[in-house]
């Protein structure tokens, strides 16, 4: 007796061969998409802390504290003393203050490369 009444017998298994044909491209989409949306993410960190360094550049003109404001802003990117560049280095009333972070970091799934970079750059007038 077949489970299916209206189903032919040579067609027992087409769902499962139709899903084995689908569901590398279901997963490759799902992948694709969380991979995206971490570098989306850590693209808006990575220039939000930019702004807030040279915000604080710009407010304070230390360099020292402007790195550390835009290392603390970055959290959960983790983002080192040495991939933040600020120019330059003393900020005079009607300059600008520009601060630039860098941060090369591995990919989720790795499907798609082995790691991105993302850059963000602030800039900010002095003595505001």
């Amino acid at each position: 007796m077949l489970k299916n009444p209206g189903a032919a017998p040579r067609e027992r298994g087409a769902a499962a061969v139709e899903f084995a044909l689908i569901a590398p491209l279901l997963v490759l989409l799902v992948l694709g998409s969380i991979e995206f949306g971490w570098f989306f993410f850590t693209q808006a960190n990575v220039a939000n802390a930019a702004r807030e360094g040279a915000r604080e550049m710009a407010i304070s003109n230390n360099v020292s504290t402007a790195r550390t404001t835009s290392v603390n802003a970055a959290q959960p990117t983790p983002v080192k003393m040495s991939n933040v560049a600020i120019l330059p280095s003393s900020c005079s009333p009607g300059t600008n203050a520009k601060v630039t972070i860098t941060v090369v970091y591995d990919a989720l799934t790795g499907m798609f490369g082995k790691n991105f970079t993302a850059t963000g750059t602030g800039v900010m007038r002095c003595g505001g």
